[in-house]
């Protein structure tokens, strides 16, 4: 089982961040013909969508064609790490899960990835 400091996910966030500090997410198209745009660890196409699935895909937590993808779309990075936790796939500390929660809040506010990432950091004031 994979194991993740506050510190081995800052490292990681701060990689994929990087040259991206400006990007802002957006939703995905819907899954469904009828369906509303929706925030999403896997776009359509089976690439990584958000900031938290940038995160899971790099470090090998979730693929796009994961059976496990299905359960966790439509969950926070709490929920998501919970599940991943309960399946021994990865264990996080709590300052880790803390900080991908608030950089998954940011983002999904609308704000740009190094300010996400950011603004995690300074909510979880651990750097």
């Amino acid at each position: 089982m994979k194991k993740f400091t506050y510190e081995d996910v800052v490292l990681s966030l701060k990689e994929i961040v990087n040259g991206d500090e400006d990007y802002v997410y957006e939703q995905t198209p819907p899954f469904e013909w009828n369906g509303e745009p929706q925030c999403a660890y896997f776009d359509y196409k089976g690439q990584p969508s958000c900031l938290v699935g940038h995160f899971f895909a790099k470090e090998g937590l979730l693929t796009a064609d994961s059976p496990l993808r299905r359960t966790l779309e439509g969950d926070n990075a709490t929920q998501a790490i919970s599940v991943m936790t309960d399946r021994g796939i990865a264990e996080f500390t709590e300052e880790a899960t803390e900080l991908l929660w608030y950089a998954q809040m940011h983002q999904d506010e609308g704000k740009p990835w190094g300010y996400a990432l950011e603004g995690a950091i300074l909510a979880g004031n651990h750097d």
